[in-house]
């Protein structure tokens, strides 16, 4: 029989005491001394120094001990407690999500720079990245640094304690090295890492000054696995003190000159001008390119010499998949230029480039049907306004447009079922999103004139949910008595097949007829969407062009243009039916035209009120009037789609008794009511970060 004298095991000690009371214990000799140096005769001067010394240092143990208490506090969470394997299996999600170097390299070296110069030890990268998780348990910690597959990036941005650490952590797999080159050029221990690592370097990311470009000297080394290269332009004084404001560092042709990667597939150079399009770098397996300046704002542009180099180098790249510029534009366009053919590409992206390269380059490429393309073109920023080619009233130049409608109408490009027209930004924001979470600056006012531009889309899809999203509602359990009870989902659409942004301040609704022109001899165009800002876009000669859309079944127009649009329905319903004489009568307006959306009126549109045609009391009258000439010509309409929050007053119910009223809910990224879309009917939380100082971690 056991004896009663056997210890029984530890347990854990019970709080009888109060937890605040044996901490008032603990800090009371401490603080008793303080007050001792405070009541003491120097009272009425200054604390001696050195107590108040002691006294910071005893309050740093003290933040040490309380991280070491939280994270004692983590480990007995239940998550503390999953299987490794798990772990890092989440920790692989959270690593693509938050990644140690982001996409864009030079915001890390902008971090570290902001907390080398606030001294704040909070926003050290590693709590900004995937690497918070080392600050959380024990168990988190040795899961994290035991997994080599979760350590793909090696940086100099962190120091060199770190990058060897991250060499060591990598273990064999694959990696990136992200190199922050300065004026003084490669370090020795630098590059002594990159030649350790030589042989399982995937990636390379260069961020760089124009001094660190110039210093910048590889021997002639081997990258058998080097798949990416991504340089980028970091500015810095040289470049704040240069003459010209829209220029930028010239690329140096002799960077990586000696390097062999013959695995390379994608080479983004952001920031340097004056690319060599016979550079080493430019092998014909490259998969991806992209040359330009990302920095918003920025008024530089990348100036290429000659679009027949630009052109001759492109058609050797057979391999491309994705092309990409940005704010580029060349010194001189020859004439007689060869065709580029580019049989793999699937996207191409001309942004903010100078009309003229939009224009010619979208001319002399030949790319699969499959190709998705968006052209962006900026007059003011690029284009002299005393240019021949330009007009004193700032339209774009007419050989612009000639050279897009003539390729538009070749065989390949005579699939387009949807276009859409519309000013950005939206009146509504139903398209495309508001991003709050952008921080206004000095170039605010730079930014809302920036922004608005004209934008024209065009899918080979024939769905009008493309142009207009009806909302579906979703039903839900109410929450309490004002909750509704369903949720809205919206129609995720697709991304276009061609997209046109022309940017010129407040005043590019004025391409709205030059546009539209584009595709008035596309007979398979099934789907059209017209919208404007309703208080800028004034009206040109576009409502004739709409007799070329005869075989257009779905027609949406928003604000006063929907006024317009019935206007000339009516017209010409009227002249359709005629009253004698022996003269042809004109055709209808849109004969194949079943769906008429009038949409987003606003404040600026008013139903009652009496149009501009005699004999009709209000815009009700004449929408009425419309539908009846229609069917009787033999081109009825079969609905009238409009809001559902206009349907429902009251003088909408007579009208129904006469016109197919469809009411629609569209979506609206800048309403309050609950909505969803597909893919976001999860709610997400943030936590908060804790105060784990990180010091001595390993």
């Amino acid at each position: 029989m056991a004896s009663d004298s056997v210890e029984s095991p530890n347990a854990v000690p019970s709080f009888a005491d109060s937890v605040t009371a044996h901490w008032s214990r603990a800090y009371q000799p401490r603080v008793e001394f303080y007050r001792s140096i405070l009541n003491n005769q120097h009272s009425s001067r200054k604390a001696p120094s050195e107590a108040l010394r002691q006294m910071r240092e005893e309050s740093i143990i003290i933040k040490a001990q309380h991280a070491l208490l939280h994270e004692c506090h983590n480990a007995l969470l239940p998550v503390s407690r999953l299987a490794p394997e798990l772990l890092s299996h989440v920790f692989h999600f959270l690593a693509q999500d938050l990644p140690l170097v982001p996409d864009e390299a030079e915001k890390l070296d902008r971090a570290i720079y902001m907390r080398r110069r606030e001294r704040n030890a909070n926003s050290h990268p590693l709590r900004r990245s995937w690497t918070k998780v080392l600050f959380v348990s024990r168990h988190f910690r040795r899961t994290a640094l035991g997994d080599p597959s979760l350590w793909p990036t090696i940086t100099t941005a962190l120091g060199q304690e770190w990058m060897a650490k991250l060499i060591d952590f990598s273990g064999s797999s694959l990696v990136t090295f992200h190199l922050g080159a300065r004026y003084d050029g490669m370090k020795k221990a630098t590059k002594a890492a990159l030649l350790k690592t030589i042989s399982r370097v995937r990636g390379l990311q260069i961020t760089s000054d124009s001094k660190g470009l110039r210093a910048l000297r590889l021997s002639s080394i081997e990258l058998p696995e080097l798949h990416q290269i991504r340089f980028h332009m970091e500015a810095d004084e040289e470049d704040a003190n240069t003459d010209s404001e829209d220029t930028v560092p010239t690329w140096d042709p002799t960077a990586l000159a000696q390097v062999n990667a013959p695995a390379l597939r994608k080479l983004s150079i952001h920031g340097f001008g004056d690319f060599p399009w016979a550079s080493n770098l430019l092998q014909h397996h490259l998969t991806t390119l992209h040359i330009g300046i990302d920095l918003e704002p920025s008024y530089d542009h990348v100036e290429f010499p000659s679009l027949r180099a630009m052109l001759s180098a492109l058609s050797r790249l057979s391999s491309l998949t994705t092309l990409s510029l940005k704010r580029c534009k060349v010194k001189v366009i020859e004439s007689a230029l060869a065709v580029a053919c580019l049989p793999l590409l699937r996207t191409l992206r001309l942004e903010d480039c100078s009309y003229m390269l939009v224009a010619y380059t979208f001319a002399h490429l030949q790319v699969p049907q499959e190709a998705k393309l968006y052209f962006s073109t900026d007059i003011n920023r690029f284009n002299d306004r005393t240019s021949p080619h330009m007009a004193h009233n700032l339209q774009m130049s007419q050989s612009f447009f000639r050279t897009l409608q003539e390729h538009l109408a070749t065989p390949f490009w005579q699939d387009l079922r949807t276009v859409e027209l519309m000013t950005m930004p939206e009146a509504y924001p139903e398209m495309y999103s508001t991003d709050d979470s952008v921080e206004k600056d000095d170039y605010s006012d730079y930014d809302d004139i920036d922004k608005q531009c004209f934008v024209m889309n065009a899918w080979r899809q024939d769905d009008s949910r493309i142009v207009c999203a009806d909302c579906e509602r979703v039903p839900r359990r109410k929450k309490g008595y004002f909750d509704t009870p369903f949720d809205y989902v919206r129609y995720e659409r697709p991304e276009p097949d061609l997209t046109i942004s022309i940017y010129h301040g407040r005043e590019s609704f004025k391409f709205a007829d030059e546009c539209l022109r584009l595709f008035e001899h596309s007979p398979s165009v099934r789907t059209l969407s017209l919208r404007p800002d309703h208080k800028t876009w004034t009206l040109g000669g576009w409502p004739k062009s709409l007799d070329s859309f005869t075989n257009v079944s779905f027609l949406r127009v928003d604000g006063v243009l929907g006024q317009v649009i019935l206007q000339r329905l009516y017209e010409r319903g009227i002249a359709s039916q005629g009253t004698g004489g022996s003269g042809a009568k004109p055709p209808q307006v849109l004969p194949r035209l079943k769906s008429l959306a009038l949409l987003r009126d606003g404040e600026h549109v008013r139903w009652r009120t009496r149009p501009d045609i005699p004999g009709f009391g209000d815009r009700l009258q004449l929408l009425a009037a419309v539908w009846k000439l229609r069917a009787e010509s033999g081109a009825s309409l079969q609905e009238v789609a409009l809001d559902e929050r206009r349907c429902a007053l009251s003088h909408f119910q007579s009208l129904r008794k006469t016109v197919n009223i469809r009411a629609i809910h569209l979506w609206d990224f800048g309403s309050y009511e609950p909505i969803l879309s597909e893919e976001e009917d999860e709610e997400s939380e943030e936590e908060d970060e804790d105060d784990y100082d990180g010091h001595t971690y390993f």
